[in-house]
């Protein structure tokens, strides 16, 4: 999926500069957190504008929903360079434009303007303030008012103000929430001569009167040198609010992938309205495939409400839920279940794909769901007292019923209520007291489809799975990458830098090693290899991933990923037999690679089939027959970055990403679905 990331044409930039409809002229810096450019996990925010990055103080905690949250204690972000010589003209221009995308959930500062990195050290002010519910704006020495639209805790907002040298205008969402005219002052300008610099969630002393740390989910921070005009900002507004989920009328927010939801123990309810649900009956926590759930794949297990849960509207409610559905219709698959009386909003009945509801009886809408079992996917359902629709993906599919859950207590999710309906991994609920409309659903989808559809490649028969890009398999820190299959196979890091998407090796003592385990030998089935990675230099050979006996002749090389002298990425396979081409041994079809290109390379060793074929970006470049039989059985740990430990010195030089191993043989459209669900990570 491209909808958070845009097309681009030329050299790959950083600012991604072709979002539909988002004012580029004037921008000087931009934070994107949900953007893996922008933020990983560290303790740093980079610009994509590459002006001035921010520092992380005290510890705010990143979400993989694409944001960060602020504890309202001490927590805060500061930009670390100054924008003076960025403004227009340089140093001394007052005018400016900036906003943010915020989740308040309390009183406090949201942004202060700075004279130096450090806070509150020279010239400081607090310019928007939630005091007593309220937001306010003020630019030094006196321009200020009160927002004429009114906000409240727990939704997510677009906010900011504009200033063109006399007039200052404060904005919620696209639309103008006050004006006041007259003269500002600036760091810069007021005589010190000092550096403008933006704190965002600190506390000041100079304050519209709470002047308190801002309690708060942070995702965005625009700044400009020029004043926007109203329909620029209103632009800017629709082209990011699908980077973040409808909250109006949200009843319930439950999330495994946002620590203040779910860090172990309760899962807690962050809409502000305090259904706290508990883990019940055996239901644990649980990383498929890099996202955090919680398992419901077996017996009774649920997520059920603390106490009693809220009352769905009788005039409308909407349930939308990210989950994974097991593949197994031996018995009813049930998302959700209300009671007094117990229906089930969204079930599977036994012996089929069909999604419906359940009262008396099975109301089927008549949709097959055999696309999406073992798929994350995203679940909708709108309703009242007497109807249901459903949603998939963000689209309403099969037909709506008669019959709905309005008036009914919610109660819990993930399974049925006293008797066993697992429905495998969930992973969100929001539970929305209205109907949404589809734009809203499918904002919903946009916000979260990154998350989610960047895991649904193919999963059967996976032996091995790094994936740098997500802070499950890699934390940022440490020596040690997660192995994502479930198979624990974790790789150990030498000399190998990170850099948010990949790991970077230097060409002369870089690697990772992963323990021999019977998990990592073909023997004599089928085997697949899946490697995305980037050269820096191509001279000489260099392993990119390999399994060797010691030796160096092809009679040592059980499998690996190789780039020969003449610049071509090719897969070396072997039987430990001898040095009979095709008999013995095989080379795949070659590709030749350049330098600062992403590629997702594939070498599919089909045993049964006698083949051996070469996929590069998704697509076949290439089969020779290869009839080796079995592949070679080694002690040897498997390398990645060097040949066997440095036996040789055939480092890798370059950037690594993903890599997968598999013990089957993909077919052209499992390599194609592998290539589509990760394309956009590197750009592709």
């Amino acid at each position: 999926m491209l909808n958070r990331l845009s097309s681009f044409s030329g050299p790959l930039s950083k600012l991604f500069t072709s979002i539909r409809g988002f004012t580029l002229p004037g921008l000087i810096l931009r934070y994107e957190m949900y953007n893996s450019n922008t933020y990983y996990g560290l303790t740093t925010i980079d610009d994509l504008v590459e002006n001035s990055n921010a520092t992380l103080i005290n510890g705010p905690v990143y979400s993989s929903n694409g944001y960060l949250n602020i504890d309202g204690t001490n927590d805060y972000i500061i930009t670390s360079t100054s924008l003076n010589s960025k403004l227009s003209p340089p140093n001394t221009s007052t005018i400016i434009s900036y906003f943010l995308w915020v989740y308040p959930m309390d009183n406090g500062v949201l942004i202060t303007e700075q004279g130096t990195s450090t806070l509150s050290s020279v010239w400081h002010d607090s310019q928007i303030e939630i005091v007593n519910g309220d937001l306010e704006f003020f630019l030094w020495p006196g321009l200020t008012f009160i927002s004429s639209i009114p906000i409240s805790s727990h939704n997510w907002y677009y906010v900011g103000l504009t200033y063109d040298g006399l007039t200052m205008k404060g904005y919620i969402n696209g639309q103008v929430a006050g004006t006041t005219t007259g003269i500002r002052q600036t760091p810069y300008n007021n005589g010190s001569g000092a550096g403008l610099f933006y704190a965002i969630g600190a506390a000041d002393t100079t304050n519209l009167g709470d002047g308190t740390y801002a309690k708060a989910k942070f995702g965005a921070f625009h700044v400009y040198n020029t004043a926007l005009s109203q329909q620029q900002v209103l632009n800017n507004y629709n082209s990011t609010k699908s980077n973040y989920i409808h909250t109006n009328d949200l009843l319930i927010w439950l999330d495994a992938n946002d620590p203040q939801s779910f860090s172990g123990g309760s899962v807690f309810d962050i809409s502000g309205n305090n259904y706290t649900h508990s883990l019940t009956t055996g239901a644990t926590s649980a990383v498929i495939y890099g996202i955090k759930c919680f398992d419901c794949t077996t017996g009774d297990k649920k997520i059920a409400v603390d106490g009693t849960g809220p009352t769905l509207s009788t005039t409308g409610y909407t349930y939308v839920i990210w989950a994974r559905a097991i593949n197994d219709n031996t018995s009813f698959r049930t998302l959700l279940y209300t009671k007094s009386p117990r229906y089930t909003p969204i079930t599977i009945p036994n012996g089929t794909n069909t999604l419906g509801y359940w009262d008396s009886a099975f109301r089927s809408s008549g949709y097959d769901l055999s696309p999406f079992v073992d798929v994350w996917t995203q679940y909708s359902v709108v309703g009242d007292n007497s109807s249901q629709a459903f949603y998939i993906n963000g689209s309403q599919v099969g037909s709506s019923i008669s019959y709905g859950s309005g008036g009914n207590l919610h109660d819990g999710l993930g399974n049925n209520l006293g008797v066993s309906q697992p429905f495998g991994y969930v992973a969100n609920m929001m539970l929305y007291n209205s109907k949404l409309t589809v734009e809203q659903i499918k904002q919903n989808y946009d916000a979260l489809s990154p998350v989610y559809n960047g895991t649904n490649f193919i999963t059967s028969n996976l032996k091995l799975y790094f994936n740098p890009s997500l802070l499950t398999s890699y934390s940022g820190t440490g020596s040690t990458v997660s192995d994502l299959s479930g198979n624990s196979l974790s790789g150990t890091l030498s000399n190998v830098t990170f850099n948010k998407k990949y790991f970077d090796f230097n060409g002369t003592s870089s690697q990772i090693s992963i323990s021999d385990n019977a998990l990592l030998e073909p023997g004599t089935g089928n085997w697949t290899m899946e490697v995305w990675f980037k050269v820096d230099n191509v001279s000489g050979s260099q392993v990119i991933l390999g399994k060797f006996d010691t030796g160096g002749g092809a009679i040592d090389v059980s499998y690996s990923v190789r780039i020969n002298s003449s610049s071509s990425v090719y897969s070396q396979i072997g039987n430990g037999l001898g040095g009979t081409l095709n008999t013995h041994y095989s080379n795949s079809t070659g590709y030749t690679i350049t330098t600062s290109t992403w590629y997702q390379a594939v070498y599919v060793y089909s045993n049964t089939g006698d083949t051996f074929t070469t996929y590069i970006n998704g697509s076949s470049i290439g089969t020779v027959s290869s009839t080796i039989g079995n592949l070679l059985n080694t002690t040897s740990n498997l390398y990645i970055g060097s040949y066997n430990n440095g036996e040789f010195s055939q480092y890798f030089n370059g950037q690594i990403g993903i890599v997968r191993i598999y013990s089957s043989a993909l077919s052209a459209a499992d390599v194609s679905q592998n290539f589509e669900a990760n394309r956009s990570t590197y750009s592709l």
